[in-house]
């Protein structure tokens, strides 16, 4: 170039003998619509050579001419080549997907806080780390994860970040969920069992369980499982009726007349759970 930097153009080729440069993709994949100068005649403004190349593979035929040798060297359109990309690209996401939720599951089971202070911290992060040193792609996209934190900035989706895993999650209570109810529908009776404490807020922090009898083993078995955990300020019949439509109802077409309602409410005992009871009962009524 003019100012004596160097540029490799492997598009770029130059014929001694007439003393004139041409384009090759031009020359071969560019047909009709190709530049005469480029492609039969030559260049050979050699004093507006720097401005004049830059001008041509700007160009949109010479675009076109080399995306028609990238395909034909490849043997394969752009389309197919950016949909076997995106194939790789999914198939590295799965394993990622994959290696959170074993995180999740031994983490769930074991009743153990996920994060720490910050979304890089944790018992869910310490555990994936882990398990990445035994999965080369969950380690490579650890480590892209952590190169952008490092830079100050933030990842266009990131498959491991607290919303994502959470979302994760529920998918899960929801397929747990859905299993139990289809144990149910098939019994047709399950037993509620409801249990709530105060909190430091002085909000009720509560607590559903089902118990049924599962065969989805071939053999029949009383089973307890935890359906759902949350916060309220009362524990009324209403907030368990509430509860129990939108987590079992809601998500699986049951009656809830197929429940018996059983109120564990340790230290008020007598009226209050009579009470809760019959609220459930009147609300399933109406």
């Amino acid at each position: 170039m003019s100012d004596q930097t160097k540029y490799c153009r492997n598009w770029l080729t130059c014929s001694k003998s007439i003393n004139k440069a041409f384009c090759v993709p031009c020359i071969a994949f560019s047909g009709p619509c190709g530049s005469e100068v480029w492609t039969t005649a030559g260049f050979g403004d050699w004093h507006n050579g720097g401005r004049d190349i830059r001008r041509h593979e700007c160009s949109k035929e010479h675009r076109a001419a080399e995306i028609a040798q990238v395909q034909w060297r490849c043997k394969k359109t752009v389309s197919q080549m950016v949909d076997k990309n995106r194939s790789l690209v999914v198939e590295d996401n799965r394993k990622v997907v994959a290696c959170s939720i074993d995180c999740l599951r031994y983490l769930a089971c074991e009743m153990i806080a996920f994060w720490g202070n910050t979304s890089m911290e944790g018992k869910f992060m310490n555990l994936f780390r882990l398990l990445a040193k035994r999965d080369y792609t969950a380690d490579a996209y650890l480590a892209k994860i952590e190169k952008v934190h490092d830079a100050g900035k933030k990842m266009a989706t990131n498959l491991i970040s607290p919303g994502n895993v959470r979302c994760l999650l529920i998918t899960i209570r929801d397929m747990i969920v859905h299993k139990i109810v289809n144990c149910i529908r098939s019994q047709e009776k399950a037993c509620m069992i409801f249990d709530s404490t105060q909190d430091y807020s002085k909000r009720e922090a509560s607590v559903l369980m089902m118990r049924y009898l599962d065969t989805s083993n071939g053999e029949q078995a009383v089973a307890e499982r935890l359906i759902a955990v949350f916060t309220t300020g009362e524990t009324t019949g209403a907030v368990s009726y509430v509860i129990l439509s939108v987590v079992m109802v809601e998500r699986s077409t049951l009656s809830l007349l197929v429940f018996f309602f059983e109120i564990l409410y340790f230290g008020k005992f007598g009226s209050v759970a009579v009470g809760m009871t019959v609220s459930v009962c009147g609300a399933i009524v109406n």
